[in-house]
């Protein structure tokens, strides 16, 4: 391994459940590069994959949502890694509601914000999303972290 992905293996990340929908399709994914760039307005960069399912769902639907679990909810995001499961079965036994955007909102989660997508780039492999917050929610607790908690987080 060379010494730059050594290093870039050691940079801290949190890790957050991306929700996102397009009309009545629904569909999440664990993402880590994730970062508040404004405070006014209060704006988020997070970066998706050009390949993955919600790339589209995003690029078309215009919002997603950043959920945050317990460390206790680690089994969620593994549930949310399943790759040729249905979309729908992502959220077995999961409670979620709807929030303005149509994004699914996880109600046990210990907080989320609901996003609304002002521009994007592609410099790379991942487009990154620039997103206003439209609502926010915090319910409290510690949260889970990729870097500390959950292996399965990025690195170059």
């Amino acid at each position: 391994m060379d010494a730059t992905r050594q290093v870039l293996q050691k940079f801290l990340y949190g890790v957050y459940l991306l929700t996102c929908c397009k009309g009545e399709e629904i569909n999440g994914m664990p993402v880590s590069w994730v970062s508040q760039i404004s405070f006014d307005p209060q704006l988020i960069m997070v970066a998706v994959h050009k390949d993955r399912y919600s790339h589209n769902m995003i690029k078309s639907s215009g919002s997603f949502a950043l959920n945050l679990l317990r460390k206790d909810q680690r089994p969620i995001m593994d549930q949310f890694m399943q790759k040729g499961v249905a979309k729908e079965e992502k959220f077995k036994g999961i409670n979620f509601e709807r929030g303005i955007t149509g994004t699914p909102l996880l109600t046990d989660s210990i907080g989320f914000v609901e996003c609304k997508v002002v521009s994007s780039y592609q410099p790379g492999d991942h487009t990154l999303f620039i997103a206003e917050v439209i609502r926010a929610c915090w319910y409290g607790d510690a949260p889970l972290l990729s870097s500390e908690d959950y292996y399965g987080s990025y690195a170059g």
